[in-house]
C-alpha cells in the first residue's frame, strides 16, 4: 500500500487511540501488526526529521538540543528551508506492506469503543480507512 509519510505517522496514532480499549484477539492480533510496521516506518521519519533539525538548527547554549533562533535573516532562512524539506519529505509517498482490516472486524471495533467511551476524531477514522478494507459487495443483486 502507497500512503505519505504523514499518513503513517497520523494513522499510528490512531491505532493507538483504537488499542486503549480490549478488543477481540483477531482484530488485535491485526492491529498489532500494523502498529508494529507502522512504528518502524515513524522511527525512521524522526531519525530523518532529527537529521534535518541538526543541519538546519542551532544547538543550544547549553548543549542539550537544537533551536530555530530568528535573531537574522540568514537564521530565518534556515528554518523556512528545514519546514519546507521536512514537509516535502513527509508529503512524499511510501510503500509499506500491510495488510488492510477487513472492514466488519473494523466496524467491531468501533462498537467496542462506544461502548467504552473512547472518542475517536473524524480526522482519526479519515486516516484509518486507508487501513481498512472495503466491504465486500453482494454480487447477486
Amino acid at each position: 500500500m502507497k500512503v505519505t509519510r504523514k499518513e503513517i505517522e497520523a494513522a499510528s496514532k490512531a491505532i493507538k487511540v483504537v488499542t486503549s480499549v480490549p478488543l477481540n484477539s483477531k482484530l488485535s492480533y491485526r492491529l498489532s501488526k500494523i502498529l508494529s510496521r507502522l512504528i518502524v516506518e515513524t522511527d525512521k521519519i524522526a531519525e530523518h526529521a532529527n537529521s534535518l533539525v541538526r543541519k538546519y538548527g542551532t544547538l543550544r547554549n547549553d548543549g542539550l538540543g537544537y533551536n530555530f533562533p530568528s535573531d537574522t535573516e540568514e537564521q530565518r532562512q534556515r528554518h523556512e528551508t528545514f519546514l519546507k524539506e521536512i514537509e516535502s519529505y513527509l508529503e512524499e509517498k511510501s510503500f509499506i506492506e500491510i495488510e488492510p482490516i477487513p472492514s466488519g472486524l473494523f466496524d467491531e471495533a468501533v462498537e467496542i469503543m462506544d461502548k467504552s467511551g473512547v472518542k475517536m476524531s473524524t480526522d482519526d477514522m479519515v486516516v484509518l480507512g486507508k487501513f481498512i478494507a472495503e466491504p465486500e459487495v453482494d454480487k447477486k443483486s
